[in-house]
């Protein structure tokens, strides 16, 4: 397990790179571990280097039939669903693992993902309310919160979300970028770009040279206009359909406006 979890570690810090070189050694040797962590293995593997949905969904869903009190095949499974499009089962998965143990933040985003998707906000903006009374509306929680704001027009409130995202560790730039994203919607691309200019200079003089790489095309580009349609859907639909686009190419997209269904 110690090559999966370093993948997984790469992953979150997008260093690809090691983060395939790790998880292939894991699943090369994913005989010796015991059964619970051949699934877990299994399963990282085919979520983020083969990229495979089906098989992905084919050993978390054997994996939930062989330990029930596992939350962990149901968040990967609310995840795979959505890259389907499948947003009801989606959401159905996330409040399973939820469920199953409670102290974990993701799940709670992936359902306010989901309703999102689903053109849920009120149920979103309860599922952040609800991870808030269990101290967990840190992370990708708050930044859900940010889009269902961004989403219902609610200037004040994505004020003081992002306000809040810039003071929580590790996503201190991603409240910019999500400032930044924002007013590109609205057409404000000069106010964007000096955001994202100031994101750029403070990547510089910390040496965060991933955040330089990444951004200096952008801030001297057009933006993409398909961005409109994926900030509709917030993060987890962006990253979903980033993710689609390197398996499928430039012309996928995994969401139709029902929410349930994808394809080419």
């Amino acid at each position: 397990m110690a090559y999966a979890n370093l993948g997984r570690a790469y992953q979150v810090i997008g260093q690809y790179e090691p983060m395939n070189a790790a998880l292939r050694k894991a699943f090369d040797l994913r005989n010796r571990a015991s059964q619970r962590e051949y699934f877990d293995i299994s399963a990282v593997y085919h979520q983020f280097v083969a990229m495979e949905i089906d098989k992905t969904v084919e050993v978390c869903e054997l994996w939930a039939q062989t330990y029930p009190a596992d939350f962990m095949p149901h968040r990967i499974l609310g995840f795979e669903y959505a890259m389907w499009g499948r947003w009801n089962r989606a959401l159905e998965e996330f409040l399973k693992a939820g469920e199953l143990d409670p102290s974990q933040a993701l799940p709670y985003a992936g359902r306010s993902f989901a309703n999102m998707a689903l053109g849920r906000l009120a149920d979103a903006r309860a599922v952040y309310e609800s991870a808030k009374a269990h101290g967990l509306e840190a992370g990708e929680v708050t930044r859900a919160r940010y889009l269902v704001a961004f989403l219902e027009g609610d200037d004040s409130s994505m004020a003081q979300i992002s306000a809040l995202l810039e003071h929580q560790a590790g996503y201190e730039d991603r409240a910019v970028i999500e400032r930044a994203q924002s007013k590109i919607y609205y057409g404000r691309v000069r106010d964007s770009r000096a955001l994202v200019q100031l994101l750029l200079d403070v990547a510089e003089r910390y040496g965060k040279s991933y955040a330089t790489g990444n951004l200096h095309p952008w801030l001297h580009s057009p933006f993409p206009a398909a961005f409109r349609s994926l900030v509709a859907s917030g993060w987890w639909a962006a990253s979903i359909g980033a993710r689609a686009r390197r398996r499928h190419g430039p012309g996928f997209t995994a969401f139709h406006e029902n929410g349930e269904s994808g394809g080419v």
